[in-house]
C-alpha cells in the first residue's frame, strides 16, 4: 500500500508562505507494508481469546447450575421420602390404634362399630357423589354466561 504523508512539522517557516501545491511536492512518499494486517490479526487474536473465555465461562457456570439444581433434586426427593415414611408411619400408628380398640370390645360393641364405621363410609360416598354431581352440573352448564339457576328436585338427607 503506498501513502502520501504530509507531516505538518515538514514545512519550516520559511516555506510556510509558498503555495499548497509547493509543499506538496517537497513531501514524499511512504510505503507501509502490512503494518494494518498486523494489527488486524491481533486484534483478531484478542477477540478469538475473548469468545473462548466466554465460551468457558458460561460452560463453567451451566455446570454450576446444574450441580445446584441437582443438589436442590435431591433435597426436594429427601424432603419427599421422609414425609412420606413419616405419613405411612401415622396410618400404621392409627391402624395399630384402631385394632387395639377393636380388639378390646366386647362382641356386641364390634358389631356396633362396625355398623357404624359402614354408616360413615356411606355418607362419606355420598358427600363425594353429591360434590361430583355438582361439579359435573357446573361444567357441562358453563357455557360463560349467566344462567338461571335450575330447580333441585332431588332431596339429600345425610343421617348423623
Amino acid at each position: 500500500m503506498l501513502a502520501n504523508i504530509n507531516p505538518v512539522f515538514a514545512v519550516t517557516s520559511t516555506e510556510s508562505s509558498k503555495s499548497e501545491l509547493d509543499y506538496q511536492l517537497k513531501s514524499e512518499e511512504i510505503i507501509v507494508a502490512g503494518f494494518p494486517r498486523i494489527f488486524k490479526d491481533i486484534i483478531n487474536d484478542a477477540d478469538d481469546i475473548h469468545r473462548k473465555i466466554d465460551r468457558m465461562r458460561n460452560r463453567e457456570e451451566m455446570r454450576s447450575r446444574r450441580k445446584k439444581l441437582q443438589k436442590e433434586m435431591k433435597r426436594r426427593r429427601e424432603q419427599l421420602e421422609a414425609a412420606r415414611k413419616a405419613a405411612t408411619e401415622r396410618q400404621i400408628d392409627e391402624a395399630e390404634r384402631r385394632r387395639k380398640y377393636f380388639d378390646s370390645l366386647s362382641p356386641e360393641e364390634k358389631q356396633a362399630y362396625i355398623k357404624q364405621q359402614q354408616e360413615l363410609r356411606q355418607r362419606e360416598t355420598a358427600a363425594q357423589l353429591f360434590m361430583l354431581g355438582l361439579f359435573t352440573h357446573f361444567l357441562i352448564n358453563d357455557d360463560g354466561q349467566t344462567s338461571q339457576p335450575v330447580q333441585n328436585n332431588h332431596i339429600y338427607i345425610y343421617e348423623k
